[in-house]
C-alpha cells in the first residue's frame, strides 16, 4: 500500500511541528548526499524533488490577488504563465511552468482562498527531475534557495526527497536496509513503521542544521522502502526533513 505524508502533517507524530532552517554549506547537498548512498546502495535514480511554500499575505479582492500574481510572473519571467486564474472549489490558481533541457521540470503555483471578507495568497514553488541535473545536485539546490527567496525571504520551510529502485532482492530485508540507510547518514532512529510490504524509519542528523522538533525530539531524515512484492522491484525514498510525496 502507498503511503502520503502531506507537507506539515506527520503522521508518526500526532503533535504540532514546526520547521528551522540554518545556512550551512551541507544544506545545499542534500540531494547530492542522498545521490551518493542511492549508488553505493546499488540503487538507481528515479526521481528527485526540491519543494517550498510560503504565504504572501492578504488581498482585499481578487484584482489585489492577480496584482500579487503579476509581481511574481514579473520576477520569474522565464516560466511559462497560465493566462488566466482557474478556480478550483474556492482557491484560486495561476502556474508557471518551465521544462529545462535536461528533462527537470521547476513550477511556480500561487493560490488564493477567501478568509474573513479578504484573500489569503501563498505560493508553492517546486523542481522536480528523474535524472542527475547538468549542472549537478550542489548547483541545482543553490539556485533554487536563491530564487525561491525572491517570492518570500522570511520562514520559509524547505524540503528535498529522492527515490531510487532496484529488481534485485535485498539480502536483509526491507527494515535492515532502512536502518543501514539511517546509519549512512550518522542518523539516530526516533520513530519506525513496519508492514508487510513497507518499513519507514525517521531520524535526526547532525548533517543538516533544519530539523523538525517535536516535544520530544528533533528529526530531519525519514527514509521509506517499499516492495511491489515477492520477487517485484524496490523503491526506496529518502526524505529530509520528511518525505513530503507518495512513495
Amino acid at each position: 500500500m502507498k503511503k502520503m505524508i502531506v507537507v506539515f502533517i506527520l503522521i508518526l507524530f500526532s503533535i504540532h511541528i514546526s520547521v528551522s532552517y540554518a545556512e550551512s554549506s551541507n544544506n545545499h547537498r542534500k540531494l547530492e548526499l542522498m545521490a551518493e548512498q542511492l549508488e553505493k546502495h546499488n540503487l538507481t535514480l528515479s526521481k528527485w524533488t526540491l519543494y517550498t511554500r510560503g504565504n504572501l499575505g492578504f488581498s482585499k479582492d481578487l484584482n489585489g490577488y492577480l496584482d500579487t500574481v503579476k509581481k511574481l510572473q514579473d520576477k520569474m519571467p522565464e516560466l511559462q504563465w497560465s493566462t488566466e486564474p482557474v478556480k478550483v472549489r474556492e482557491e484560486w490558481k495561476v502556474s508557471g511552468r518551465k521544462v529545462h533541457g535536461d528533462g527537470s521540470v521547476e513550477r511556480l503555483t500561487v493560490i488564493a482562498y477567501p478568509h474573513k471578507k479578504q484573500y489569503q495568497s501563498y505560493f508553492i514553488y517546486a523542481v522536480e527531475g528523474t535524472l542527475l541535473p547538468k549542472s549537478g545536485f550542489e548547483e541545482t539546490e543553490r539556485r533554487f534557495y536563491q530564487k525561491a527567496e525572491k517570492f518570500a525571504s522570511k520562514n520559509l520551510n524547505y524540503f528535498s526527497c529522492m527515490s531510487g529502485i532496484t529488481d534485485d532482492k535485498m539480502k536483509f530485508g526491507l527494515y535492515n536496509e532502512a536502518h543501514e540507510l539511517v546509519s549512512s547518514f550518522s542518523a539516530v532512529q526516533i520513530e519506525e513503521l513496519q508492514e508487510e510490504t513497507f518499513v519507514s524509519l525517521s531520524a535526526y542528523t547532525a548533517l543538516w542544521d533544519d530539523a523538525i522538533t517535536t516535544a520530544q525530539d528533533k528529526m530531519n531524515l525519514q527514509i521509506a522502502v517499499r516492495t511491489d512484492g515477492l520477487g517485484g522491484r524496490t523503491t526506496v525514498t529518502i526524505g529530509t526533513p520528511i518525505i513530503t510525496s507518495e512513495y
